[in-house]
């Protein structure tokens, strides 16, 4: 009895709070795979850092569903075929709108390449899918996700999908990897901004070495996302290392290479503004971030966001207003307005749909550059080792000497100085402060900042009278 409900619920992913459609996906992790065999190895399952709790929420993923979902400690003792490998999201995207993502789920992914519910052996339901049309798409940690070219007919029967094979059309181009007759998708994200790089500035490998402590010999165990191959070990030379995984996935004779995930990128290109201003916008990790400060001079309703010149009057300020530094309109092209908080925690400063980003948000950010998670919530500098805050910095208009500056994420932060609580304007050149929507206490509220000396992103606290510049987020 046991024999056929395993082998019929192994594969089975519902996606909805009534079982109403399910799937039978089946997908190959490059860096665990085994072409001989025609299965992964499942070396993490038992690392002590093994996440009971699902892995993507931390890491910046879009989750429309699924959030914080576990699974019990049992479930990584089953072996063979149904070994678990790692953790997987699965993704319902528009069938009008690739890139759109409807719902979302978590499961786990066993050796043999079945993804499956969190019980290893159950029904994974995520509440909101109803039967119709989706493209299907599996997301991984460190490798790139894979799509279907064509709206899938999802319904309470099963629809079964298998991406090791040649026979299933995916979105894109060469959006998986051909390793002997099977097609996996593909390793080496170790930055998880959905394209795998060998050499230039924000490449995979430096991650491996960071992680090392800069000792290229060294040898870290775990459950980290510079272990490309999913060996439970970081290495950066030696037999099985991670680095040569890289060079690999991006082809060992062409290490300047740059390979893209396929799935259709979430984040628009542009966002407009109320009052007619366009802004870049880029895609980080999972996260949509507008890549200028924000310029806006009424709140997303239409209604007027009071211009404040005079120091005293700002210090005096309850409610929102906004200023150009040293009250120079000149100002506002290069480095945006600035806000006191009381109009940054305003739900109309952006744009519909689109907000002001929360402490935790920022933490995502953070995260997604590399901040280690017991840095997170540190009062001051964090992300000081891993360059996080060179990773968000323009390469120009900061003071000398902009320590790690390469703008490699394309947040493209400005030193847009800032303006106090008694009206006077400080710093710019060399710091790049931004609100947050989270309040500290009832007189403060937070903020990041990066300054032209140093690498990391500072997370403190101002008077809420004080005035920043400000980016928004994407709903």
């Amino acid at each position: 009895m046991c024999a056929y409900h395993c082998s019929l619920l192994a594969s089975i992913l519902v996606l909805s709070a009534n079982a109403q459609v399910a799937l039978r996906p089946k997908v190959f992790l490059e860096g665990p795979f085994n072409s001989d065999t025609g299965t992964m190895t499942a070396a993490l399952r038992t690392q002590p850092s093994f996440p009971l709790t699902e892995p993507f929420t931390a890491l910046g993923f879009t989750m429309m569903g699924g959030s914080g979902e576990m699974i019990q400690a049992s479930v990584l003792d089953m072996d063979g075929n149904n070994a678990v490998v790692d953790w997987v999201l699965v993704e319902l995207h528009s069938a009008t709108d690739p890139g759109t993502i409807m719902h979302t789920g978590c499961a786990l992914l066993q050796s043999d390449g079945d993804v499956v519910p969190l019980n290893n052996n159950g029904v994974l339901v995520i509440p909101g899918a109803t039967p119709g049309n989706y493209r299907v798409a599996i997301r991984h940690r460190n490798h790139l996700g894979v799509m279907t070219a064509a709206p899938v007919a999802l319904s309470l029967n099963i629809t079964t999908w298998d991406f090791t094979t040649g026979a299933l059309d995916t979105y894109g181009s060469d959006a998986l990897k051909t390793v002997g007759s099977y097609r996996v998708l593909r390793t080496g994200d170790a930055h998880r901004d959905g394209q795998i790089k060998y050499s230039g500035s924000n490449n995979d490998r430096d991650p491996i070495l960071i992680r090392l402590g800069g000792i290229p010999n060294n040898v870290v165990s775990g459950y980290h996302p510079e272990d490309v191959t999913l060996d439970a070990q970081v290495k950066y030379t030696g037999s099985g290392n991670d680095r040569d995984a890289i060079m690999v996935a991006v082809g060992s004779n062409t290490p300047n290479n740059v390979v893209a995930q396929q799935i259709p990128p979430v984040c628009p290109a542009t966002v407009t503004d109320v009052d007619g201003n366009v802004y870049p916008v880029v895609q980080i990790g999972g996260q949509c971030w507008m890549a200028a400060n924000l310029r806006t001079a009424h709140y997303s309703d239409g209604s007027i966001i009071p211009h404040v010149t005079d120091g005293y009057a700002w210090g005096q300020q309850n409610t929102g207003a906004w200023c150009n530094y040293d009250n120079d309109p000149a100002n506002n092209a290069t480095y945006g307005k600035i806000y006191n908080w009381f109009a940054a925690a305003n739900p109309g400063i952006c744009p519909l749909g689109w907000h002001a980003p929360t402490d935790a948000e920022w933490m995502t950010l953070e995260s997604t550059l590399g901040v280690p998670a017991e840095e997170l919530n540190i009062e001051g500098w964090h992300g000081v080792a891993q360059n996080v805050g060179g990773q968000m910095k323009t390469i120009d208009l900061w003071n000398s000497p902009n320590t790690g500056a390469t703008n490699s994420s394309g947040f493209s932060s400005m030193p847009s100085g800032s303006r106090s609580s008694d009206g006077d304007f400080y710093l710019v050149g060399t710091d790049g402060p931004m609100w947050s929507s989270s309040e500290a206490s009832e007189l403060y509220a937070r903020y990041r900042s990066l300054k032209y000396y140093q690498t990391g992103v500072l997370r403190h606290f101002f008077f809420k009278e004080v005035g920043l510049c400000m980016r928004c987020l994407r709903d």
